[in-house]
């Protein structure tokens, strides 16, 4: 089990056990070929976030077509789809110029949920990359 995986289920487990409810989702997240390698050691980092427009996190889609449609133009040609399962407990649904979710909740979700975007580490973790040519 890599530390990625280990960490997320510890961070699972963690929640359960403080009488948090929380699902995995299995979303995706559209990124440049060339970031899966940090990515893969160090997990997606909110802290990177440039653009957001759902809050100030790591955006994932249930949609596959979305994720691609709003990767960063930046993120060039050859890219790599990230399947990812994602911890989701409260929910702030939000139209748009949110930072953060509301007290209680863990999750932004924005364009009628298309897009879900996470603040926390360890919330999430890259089970399958995806590399093709947009």
């Amino acid at each position: 089990m890599s530390t990625v995986v280990w960490i997320f289920s510890f961070k699972k487990a963690e929640y359960h056990s403080r009488g948090i409810k929380v699902t995995v989702k299995e979303l995706y997240h559209d990124t440049a070929e060339w970031k899966i390698d940090p990515i893969l050691k160090t997990n997606l980092d909110w802290r990177m976030v440039k653009r957001y427009k759902y809050g100030q996190g790591v955006s994932f889609s249930p949609s596959m077509r979305y994720a691609n449609r709003q990767s960063s133009r930046g993120n060039g040609s050859d890219r790599a789809m990230i399947v990812a399962d994602v911890l989701v407990g409260g929910q702030h649904v939000t139209y748009t110029g949110v930072r953060l979710p509301s007290l209680g909740n863990d999750t932004t979700v924005g364009n009628g949920g298309q897009v879900y975007v996470k603040f926390y580490d360890n919330e999430f973790y890259p089970k399958y990359i995806i590399y093709y040519t947009n």
